[in-house]
């Protein structure tokens, strides 16, 4: 009589009994990827919020924009949506789970054509692992898939890691180095109209320019990392893609263990600058 394999206390002494696939390193990526992305909601949210805080520092009549930036970078989040589904139910999967996915579909692509550097392919990409992602969650499939889902999806999810990250890396980062530079003119401009008849006001307005621009500075350094793990999300399921058919090996478990180690720190970086 066959035994079940259930995720519990007991997995590993069941896994030896029962002969049913470990498939921990697929749950340690999926972990390991969704506590990657956790973290862009709040990094999409401050591509407005950098463009206000800018706009407090410049006169009424060179104010920018904030409600074309919020618009335009807004449908980020609903990509980033999907990928968090999909990583987590490659975890889901490979714990022989119930994969739910509710997205609708003609939405989400009305959404995310409005990117500006989402082309036709990379549009796709997204619909397609949101597809992928119903298609599961209808059929009520399992552990058996976890095989198909990274080789069906592994080329969408290296496309739309990739332009993601671009797109944090470039956009974002020249949102803050013009709500730095902002800044610097607001603050100079008191200095040199103020320092002699105010010292201490001045003085004061000087503490108020560091606290902001060592928050600027944060977010800053916390780009090239936060990049780094999204753009990984897509070289490490590459390579459980490459080896597809030996998850369960020791040598995917140490190639996952890999990544795990080396996205804990950087991750806590990039938490520690959105405090």
């Amino acid at each position: 009589m066959k035994k079940i394999c259930r995720f519990g206390s007991l997995l590993i002494a069941l896994l030896v009994v029962s002969g049913c696939t470990n498939l921990s390193a697929v749950r340690q990526y999926s972990e390991t990827a969704n506590g990657s992305l956790s973290m862009v909601p709040d990094v999409v949210d401050d591509f407005t919020k950098s463009c206000k805080r800018r706009a407090h520092f410049q006169p009424s009549g060179s104010k920018p924009n904030c409600e074309k930036i919020k618009e335009s970078s807004e449908p980020l989040t609903e990509v980033v949506s999907v990928l968090q589904k999909y990583t987590q139910s490659l975890g889901k999967l490979a714990s022989d789970e119930v994969v739910t996915y509710t997205e609708n579909l003609d939405s989400l692509e009305k959404e995310i054509n409005s990117l500006e550097k989402f082309d036709k392919e990379k549009i796709s990409a997204v619909t397609s692992i949101a597809k992928y992602l119903s298609k599961l969650a209808t059929d009520v499939y399992r552990r058996d898939k976890v095989k198909d889902a990274i080789q069906e999806n592994n080329q969408h999810i290296k496309v739309v890691t990739s332009v993601l990250a671009d797109i944090i890396k470039n956009d974002y980062k020249s949102l803050l180095e013009t709500e730095g530079e902002a800044v610097g003119k607001y603050y100079k401009e008191i200095k040199t109209q103020h320092s002699v008849n105010e010292p201490l006001a001045v003085k004061l307005a000087m503490k108020e320019k560091d606290v902001h621009m060592e928050a600027v500075d944060a977010k800053s350094k916390a780009i090239a990392p936060l990049t780094e793990l999204i753009k990984k999300i897509g070289t490490e399921h590459d390579k459980l893609n490459s080896k597809s058919g030996e998850l369960d090996s020791k040598e995917v478990i140490e190639l996952v263990k890999s990544y795990v180690d080396e996205a804990k720190p950087i991750l806590k970086q990039v938490k520690q600058a959105y405090k």
